[in-house]
């Protein structure tokens, strides 16, 4: 669909909405165009890793992005690239956690661990995870990392959670309370010591997206499953997804049972002491697997496809962060 006719449905959509229309920017464009790809922050740079420009494949190459001269870097090649794998709340001091993925189609799972060191722009192995591990998030509470749910294969979701002690590597993985409603393409962000998962759909062969939040607390080894549910049933949004304060932002999604217009333009607003959701604003067009980070109350979002998973485009966008304007 062509972007340009989709910028002039978006105002249409945020009056009859009674929302207010953030001032977005186009920035720089990425150097290799991508989406459903795993990044993160570090020293207030986004990372980007792999990803897709095709159902199966995506490019090897890593790049940063420096929002202070609006530069996007090509940091060389991947040799182990995948997808369907997260990184945004996986980060450990220098380090980004790259957890499991999949090469090419939904029998490519893997159960690698790939870790990226930032200041050495080099590679190292981590322990392998106990059974393969695509679609799911991996999310740090003080040092130790959580692996959960997501798919061994397009129609089987795993309630897996394992959790490794990133001081204790060399003890490996080891199993917590499984995750009660398996998902795949689900989000994941900590805030406060606990880990929300939000949405995600039953499996990968699009069955139907969820509205479900499910806390896990880390100290009693325990499931919550009685939070207000999503405003709208959301997948695809792991990759846009993170930790504000007290509140959690999703910013690009997917409604993959729609087979005409899947992306979504809500950017979703879960505050985690009162329960409550809401509809903070737009983005500049429906988006699919979007990259989004939050970096000094600036709010950026980066590749992805327009209202169906491909074409994918490099395109980068800000807008402030002042969540008053609801």
């Amino acid at each position: 669909m062509n972007p340009f006719i989709l910028t002039l449905v978006v105002p249409l959509i945020l009056i009859a909405s009674n929302r207010n229309q953030p001032v977005w920017k186009e920035l720089g464009e990425m150097v290799h165009p991508r989406g459903e790809h795993a990044s993160a922050v570090v020293n207030g740079e986004i990372y980007v890793f792999g990803g897709i420009h095709d159902h199966r494949f995506g490019p090897p190459f890593i790049e940063k992005y420096n929002p202070k001269d609006d530069q996007w870097t090509s940091l060389g090649v991947w040799n182990n690239p995948k997808h369907h794998i997260t990184a945004g709340t996986s980060v450990w001091k220098d380090e980004i956690w790259l957890c499991g993925g999949k090469w090419g189609n939904d029998e490519g799972g893997v159960r690698t661990v790939d870790i990226y060191n930032v200041k050495s722009n080099s590679w190292r192995k981590g322990p392998a995870l106990p059974e393969i591990h695509w679609g799911g998030p991996a999310v740090i509470v003080d040092h130790y990392i959580h692996v959960f749910t997501g798919a061994v294969s397009k129609d089987v979701s795993s309630d897996h959670h394992f959790v490794l002690d990133l001081e204790n590597e060399l003890a490996g993985w080891t199993s917590k309370a499984p995750v009660p409603e398996p998902r795949v393409h689900i989000a994941g962000a900590a805030v406060s010591g606990k880990i929300y998962l939000l949405g995600g759909e039953y499996h990968h062969i699009h069955d139907g997206d969820t509205r479900t939040i499910q806390v896990y607390d880390p100290m009693t080894d325990s499931w919550d499953l009685t939070k207000s549910e999503m405003p709208i049933p959301r997948s695809h949004h792991e990759w846009s997804t993170f930790a504000y304060g007290d509140k959690i932002i999703s910013v690009s999604g997917v409604d993959s049972a729609n087979d005409e217009e899947r992306g979504q333009s809500e950017i979703l607003v879960y505050d985690t002491i009162s329960d409550e959701w809401s509809i903070w604003n737009d983005l500049p067009f429906d988006m699919s697997s979007a990259g989004a980070k939050a970096i000094n109350n600036q709010l950026y979002v980066f590749g992805g496809g327009f209202d169906d998973w491909l074409p994918v485009h490099g395109k980068t966008f800000v807008t402030s962060i002042n969540l008053d304007e609801q």
